[in-house]
């Protein structure tokens, strides 16, 4: 059992209109309660495919840079031996 007390600050209020206003916030509290089923899984599942497709991401980044590597490699780089020189 709910109950709920509506106070009006108007002199000769309206009654049906504020039953009715009343019955139309029990209304959106009780929808809204019904659609955010289920939306902390939602959001939970939706984070989780963004950090998979962003270190997939990295890792295809790491790859190219680490395959593009020389195996030899001197311990200067060009603008090292440019300073020496």
């Amino acid at each position: 059992m709910s109950v709920n007390y509506t106070t009006s600050l108007s002199a000769d209020p309206d009654l049906e209109v504020t039953a009715t206003s009343c019955a139309y916030g029990h209304l959106l509290v009780d929808l809204h309660a019904a659609d955010s089923v289920g939306q902390e899984k939602y959001t939970a599942l939706h984070d989780a495919q963004t950090d998979h497709a962003d270190s997939i991401v990295q890792r295809d980044l790491f790859e190219r840079v680490y395959k593009g590597l020389s195996g030899i490699r001197s311990h200067y780089t060009p603008l090292n031996t440019l300073a020496y020189s």
